[in-house]
């Protein structure tokens, strides 16, 4: 501050006494000598911790920001897409706090990984159904956990959010506040228990190939395979380089 540098100027080189010096300034005796006794031109407040409204979410907008820098840039949710998804699931704080979180984050990472800050982080590692690879770009898949709540956002009018499986193993999270809007629902739908239920499925298989048969429904096959080349099939499908439905021939 260039006002502790006048004020040791004025004490120590012209002799100022203190009360000339308090008079000008509007500071305390106490305050100056403080100041004249350290010896520092600029003086440190320490700042004490205090509790945030974005504590209890620290921990996961911090994993929304891993996630979000093995993205492409264009693929990457802006910070003020997360300060919504964060009010969703209850934060009531501010954007600010939210961007300030950011930007702390991301300078603590490129501390860690010593880049500059126009680096790029590329994963290399990827959990079973975590990454999936297109020819032209790449995506992610997320199920379970707050990407249930995503997925009820991008409705339109009476969508509907089929819940089909749990990857991740998170559970999920949904605030019902959001179905109200657009008259949206959520169904659950586990093969396994239906699988048990034969009218209903068989039902569904004669409907199926109904609309199949009518040419409304043209499934995608990507590969077929004789029965003796099973292996090579199942090889395809652990490479991830299948695409569409893959077909083994009996007979």
């Amino acid at each position: 501050m260039a006002l502790l540098s006048v004020i040791r100027r004025w004490h120590f080189r012209e002799g100022m006494p203190i009360r000339e010096i308090k008079r000008r300034t509007g500071l305390s005796r106490n305050t100056i000598r403080k100041y004249l006794r350290a010896g520092v031109v600029d003086p440190k407040f320490k700042v004490p911790d205090r509790p945030s409204k974005l504590d209890p979410f620290a921990e996961k907008l911090s994993g929304w920001l891993r996630v979000e820098a093995g993205r492409s840039r264009k693929q990457r949710r802006t910070v003020k897409q997360m300060h919504a998804d964060l009010v969703a699931l209850g934060y009531d704080g501010s954007y600010g706090r939210v961007a300030a979180f950011e930007r702390a984050w991301t300078a603590e990472r490129q501390r860690d990984s010593q880049i500059s800050g126009r680096g790029t982080f590329v994963p290399l590692v990827f959990a079973p159904g975590e990454a999936f690879q297109f020819d032209w770009s790449e995506d992610w898949a997320m199920l379970g956990g707050e990407h249930t709540t995503k997925s009820v956002r991008c409705l339109r009018d009476l969508g509907r959010v089929i819940v089909y499986g749990s990857a991740t193993g998170e559970k999920s999270e949904l605030d019902p506040r959001l179905l109200y809007a657009k008259g949206a629902s959520v169904h659950g739908l586990w093969l396994t228990y239906l699988s048990a239920k034969h009218v209903l499925i068989n039902q569904a298989w004669k409907q199926l190939s109904t609309w199949t048969s009518q040419g409304h429904l043209h499934p995608v096959i990507g590969h077929v395979f004789p029965m003796e080349h099973a292996a090579e099939a199942y090889q395809l499908l652990s490479d991830g380089k299948n695409f569409g439905k893959m077909i083994l021939k009996i007979g």
